[in-house]
């Protein structure tokens, strides 16, 4: 197994240690999962070109296609009597 060196402010740090201890794990193996997943393709690389709005877009467009795929009533309201059934 290699070891890497990475530099962290000190607030996100300790965020990262306390984000590690909650999940019972160590901060390495919360990067390890974090760089698996990222060569994996199940987290995006961030694209620096990209825009904040094109972003905001494609963030969209993933959400919609998402709740697409999903059987959600969006919009559903019961009736009183549903609501407070007496």
């Amino acid at each position: 197994m290699k070891n890497i060196t990475v530099s962290l402010d000190e607030a996100l740090y300790w965020e990262t240690r306390v984000a590690a201890a909650k999940r019972q794990t160590s901060v390495s193996a919360l990067v390890r999962g974090f760089l698996s997943a990222l060569v994996l393709g199940k987290i995006p690389m961030p694209d620096e070109d990209e825009t904040e709005e094109a972003r905001d877009r494609r963030e969209r467009e993933e959400l919609a296609d998402l709740l697409g795929s999903c059987k959600l009533i969006l919009g559903y309201e019961p009736s009183r009597e549903k609501t407070y059934d007496r």
